[in-house]
């Protein structure tokens, strides 16, 4: 696909797939409502017709997933075709890089540290 194709249609091609995606998570929704309707309120999220909303976590989970692959691609991309316009992207990306390696260094790993001392007040007992 060229970009003067995805420019053009790019928006018309996204909301196509948002509408397919909908639709195929509506699909075991609207046939397994009658049955999920009947299982009591509190077993509802852990009895098999509560199975009916997975296709829709599915979806939603898959898009996510090559949504943050494309991201990772295109950007890779945008630093190798120009790498001069990238420098100031690079630079924060290694800052925050940097501050990352050094907060979790500095970080208690024991979870002893100033608020450990709650830490008993919050277990499930």
């Amino acid at each position: 696909m060229s970009y003067k194709f995805l420019a053009k249609n790019g928006p018309t091609l996204a909301f196509a797939l948002f509408v397919v995606c909908v639709v195929m998570s509506l699909i075991p929704i609207i046939g397994g409502v009658s049955d999920f309707s009947n299982v009591p309120v509190e077993r509802q999220s852990y009895s098999p017709e509560g199975g009916i909303f997975l296709a829709g976590i599915y979806i939603s989970v898959a898009l996510l997933v090559i949504a943050i692959i494309v991201a990772i691609l295109l950007s890779i991309f945008q630093v190798f075709s120009n790498p001069k316009a990238s420098t100031k992207a690079l630079i924060s990306f290694g800052l925050v890089a940097v501050a990352f390696l050094a907060f979790y260094f500095m970080a208690d790993a024991k979870g002893t540290g100033h608020f450990g001392q709650y830490y008993p007040d919050f277990q499930h007992k």
